[in-house]
């Protein structure tokens, strides 16, 4: 099967989400009329149309994945073990930001006397 959806057009497509991801975020908010700046009128319209196209970036990273896991094929063991990966990952990066935060809080109303 030549066609088949390889790792190759995985990349491909990848590329073509984040090149969405970064129109929608940049052009993407609804103050784009700032200090008589129109850049809602960027070439002529095209900017609203690619901003509804790009706004399927995330469908298109989730459906990438999701086709990978499937091709994949592992066992339960290796798909508990994947998540169970990702997990560890999350509450890692959870609780080093949560103590960043509370750090920071503290510090910031010490400096402004908020108490």
């Amino acid at each position: 099967m030549e066609d088949r959806f390889n790792k190759e057009k995985s990349l491909e497509l990848k590329g073509v989400a984040i090149i969405f991801m970064f129109w929608l975020h940049l052009y993407g908010h609804d103050n784009l009329i700032q200090n008589g700046n129109y850049y809602t009128e960027l070439w002529g319209g095209v900017t609203q149309f690619l901003l509804t196209l790009s706004s399927i970036c995330v469908p298109i990273f989730i459906f990438v994945a999701g086709y990978g896991f499937a091709i994949k094929q592992g066992s339960a063991k290796s798909l508990l073990k994947t998540i169970g990966g990702l997990y560890k990952k999350i509450w890692l990066v959870a609780l080093f930001f949560s103590r960043l935060h509370f750090s920071l809080e503290r510090w910031i109303s010490k400096l402004l006397n908020w108490d």
